[in-house]
């Protein structure tokens, strides 16, 4: 690439040498030629700052990012996929095994990222770190992100769906938040037949606040596994909105959700509070499908 130009000074910094002879003009001379080598200095430093800032418009980094988003977008969908379609199983029997764990095998997808780069930020980067990049440190980091797969997760299905609706009381939840009281549950079916799931809360001045979510039985689950989303209605088509909880315990008075990768469980009762025998049983069958009981936060009641 050729050096930039420097502008031209102003005529007034390109007077003519003095003679010799004359010391004043010799004096004069010098101060001239400090005063040009400043001004050039100058124009040189707001030259390259008004080149950078060209370079680093918003504007102008706006469409790359946005195809890098995109494409990123892509493989994570890809990479995910969506929901296996299980086959039906006998009840009492257990489940065929599957995989839970943060799938990480679309890593190796992020090289396609790198051609879709605008070519001035490749050509910013040697090709030996690109090499090193792509046989090493992607996978090094898939192998630091894979995680064992957690065991299949035993249900309570078949069932009837119709046990999930109505008014609920949270006793107990993982991943624990910050709370005020009791929250509440509502169940209701749609048209559709998917589950809304509404919770009521209120803050310690007396505040209510609201929480909505949306659950959608998984085919050949006997409704005994649900894909749920609390995000807004247009970001749900992301399949990171989506996560799954399985009932593993449901009767007339309780309800006992979790996911299959033991980080989400919300125990639930038509009562606001269960009795220690009923909730030690209940514990017990938590700590039996694999989910660690130090890790819940029990509900505290207003």
């Amino acid at each position: 690439m050729n050096a930039p130009t420097t502008p031209p000074l102003p005529a007034s910094l390109l007077r003519a040498e003095a003679e010799e002879h004359d010391l004043d003009a010799r004096i004069l001379q010098v101060e001239q030629r400090l005063i040009a080598r400043e001004e050039n200095l100058r124009r040189r430093v707001s030259h390259v700052s008004t080149r950078v800032r060209e370079a680093w418009r918003p504007r102008r980094l706006l469409l790359p990012l946005a195809g890098a988003g995109i494409a990123l977008a892509a493989l994570i969908w890809f990479g995910r996929g969506r929901p296996a379609v299980r086959p039906a199983q006998a009840p009492g029997s257990a489940p065929p095994p599957e995989s839970h764990g943060h799938g990480s095998h679309w890593i190796s997808l992020l090289g396609l990222v790198w051609p879709l780069l605008p070519p001035n930020w490749r050509a910013r980067v040697p090709p030996s770190v690109v090499n090193l990049v792509m046989t090493v440190g992607l996978p090094l980091l898939e192998t630091l992100l894979q995680r064992r797969p957690a065991a299949p997760l035993l249900t309570a299905g078949p069932l009837d769906p119709a046990l999930l609706a109505g008014a609920w009381y949270e006793i107990v939840r993982l991943p624990a938040r910050r709370h005020d009281g009791q929250p509440q549950w509502q169940h209701t079916f749609d048209a559709s037949g998917a589950l809304q799931m509404q919770e009521n809360g209120s803050t310690a001045e007396g505040a209510r606040h609201t929480r909505s979510a949306v659950a959608t039985v998984l085919p050949d689950s006997g409704c005994a596994r649900w894909r749920v989303s609390d995000w807004p209605a247009l970001l749900q088509l992301l399949p990171l909105a989506w996560h799954e909880l399985a009932v593993l315990h449901i009767d007339e008075n309780e309800l006992l959700l979790g996911s299959p990768g033991r980080d989400r469980l919300r125990l639930l009762s038509r009562s606001p509070e269960l009795e220690p025998g009923r909730l030690q049983l209940l514990l017990a069958l938590v700590r039996e499908r694999g989910f660690e009981l130090e890790q819940l936060q029990f509900v505290d009641r207003p």
